[in-house]
């Protein structure tokens, strides 16, 4: 039968052979991603997520603006362009410190498939700089998981749904969702292929050196203010230096007044001598005056007498004045004494509020603790017949607060995350091992194999038996 095969220049041809052969056979793969939590957010100045870590693998990358992640004591400061990849497990803190927004992309994810996952468990995080990415498709894949976000939100609001909610995908989107996680992620591992240990270094010193050339920028524009502030000294200076010419031209003109001032003097003094015969005749008319002084002197006894009087008014008004004084003093001590009292009151609730805030702090730090210890117990006991009542019994919870805590930091319940659990190991036993079913339910904590495969039917739509790969039978044509 004719059959199509390449030439050397890659070109199909038709050749008639008797036995068919394939020309590539692809492997088998039974495989499953899981994709939580993926989304585009936007977080204000100050925001900050406390301690806490995920049972999946979480990978961001920074839109706009910067952000600050510390993970295992060690800090990494992310800025536009750039990407981090976080080990499942690994406890990490957020903050934005900046003065703007901090936009970002956000998925978490996991893949049965052990060698992938080996390679990105390698190290506890992977830090990839934007120039690194820069060779990549990463960013395309981004714009374009956008164009399936904005397509979405844009239904929701014709449908009059909240944008916050998730509203169902379609099948288009959602096979685009899951075609892009996995481009990501191919292309992430790429970048670390080859240099596992040196890209994450790589990425902090060319953080860190981003850094230091946004200061040195800060530094070189201090220096110009200063220089431009030594000009306008330098200006003070010369204006300052004509200052004494001035003082000159002012001394010769005062002089010059000096002389006109002695030229009328010696004219004011043969004006005196005028005034004195003046002075004579008036002596003739001082006698007559006399007599009218002692007229007058009569009537200021009368005015002395009212003078008095006057007198002891002013001096009970002074009285009244004082006493008046003393009142108001005594009112300004009140006041101040007042305004100490408030002031004190202002520093006393300034102290509750930071006490509130730090308890505030705490409080959640003690839900995310008691949350990770929490999800610590249930995955130490998959294999076991644990159950949320016996884990919150174990930590002196009720169940309905064991499951309120864990709900708030995972955003499932204790059950949804023991059923996830359980479920990716039955898959991933199904396909490694040839484990007969009741040595898997065994393993997973089921009574019986019949029990097991009626609860993995629930899971998945499928029997055991029909998901496992058929290792043995023929090869298709």
């Amino acid at each position: 039968m004719p059959i199509r095969c390449y030439d050397k220049k890659n070109h199909f041809k038709a050749r008639e052979d008797p036995a068919t052969e394939d020309l590539y056979r692809f492997p088998n793969l039974i495989q499953t991603l899981q994709v939580i939590g993926c989304h585009f957010g936007i977080k204000p100045p100050g925001w900050e997520y406390p301690r806490h870590h995920h049972h999946l693998f979480e990978l961001l990358y920074c839109l706009e603006g910067e952000v600050v992640h510390v993970m295992n004591r060690e800090s990494v400061t992310m800025r536009e362009g750039d990407w981090l990849l976080i080990k499942s497990g690994v406890r990490h803190q957020t903050t934005n410190p900046s003065a703007f927004n901090y936009s970002y992309f956000n998925v978490h994810f996991d893949l049965d498939d052990t060698e992938i996952r080996s390679l990105l468990a390698a190290t506890p995080f992977r830090y990839i700089t934007r120039e690194e990415a820069s060779g990549s498709k990463l960013r395309y894949y981004v714009s374009e998981l956008e164009t399936v976000m904005h397509r979405n939100r844009l239904v929701a609001q014709e449908g009059s749904a909240a944008v916050a909610q998730p509203t169902p995908l379609r099948f288009e989107d959602k096979l685009l969702l899951q075609s892009y996680t996995l481009l990501i992620i191919h292309d992430v591992l790429a970048l670390f292929r080859g240099q596992p240990a040196a890209v994450g270094q790589a990425g902090l010193v060319s953080g860190r050196a981003r850094a230091m050339s946004g200061q040195s920028s800060v530094v070189s524009e201090q220096a110009l203010a200063m220089s431009g502030q030594s000009s306008v000294v330098s200006e003070q200076a010369l204006a300052m230096s004509g200052l004494p010419s001035v003082v000159s031209e002012q001394t010769l003109a005062m002089s010059g007044q000096s002389s006109v001032v002695s030229e009328q003097a010696l004219a004011m003094s043969g004006q005196s001598s005028v005034v004195s015969e003046q002075a004579l005749a008036m002596s003739g008319q001082s006698s007559v005056v006399s007599e009218q002084a002692w007229a007058m002197s009569g009537q200021s006894s009368v005015v002395s007498e009212q003078a008095w009087a006057m007198s002891g008014q002013s001096s009970a008004l002074g009285e009244q004045t004082l006493a008046a004084s003393r009142q108001t003093s005594l009112i300004n001590k009140q006041a101040s004494a007042a305004s100490w009292q408030a002031e004190t009151a202002g520093r006393q609730a300034a102290a509750i509020n930071t006490r509130a805030l730090a308890t505030s702090r705490d409080a959640s730090l003690f839900t995310t603790d008691v949350a990770h210890a929490i999800e610590e117990k249930l995955s130490l006991g998959l294999c076991e017949e644990t159950t949320v009542a016996g884990v919150a019994k174990e930590m002196n919870l009720s169940r309905s607060q064991c499951s309120k805590l864990f709900s708030k930091v995972y955003g499932l319940s204790p059950r949804q995350y023991v059923s996830q659990q359980k479920l990716k190991l039955a898959k991933e036993l199904l396909v490694t091992t040839h484990l007969p079913m009741t040595d898997i339910a065994d393993k997973l904590g089921f009574q019986s194999a019949s029990h097991f495969s009626r609860q993995f039917r629930r899971w998945t739509g499928q029997s055991p038996s029909e998901f496992r790969p058929k290792h043995h039978a023929a090869q298709p044509h």
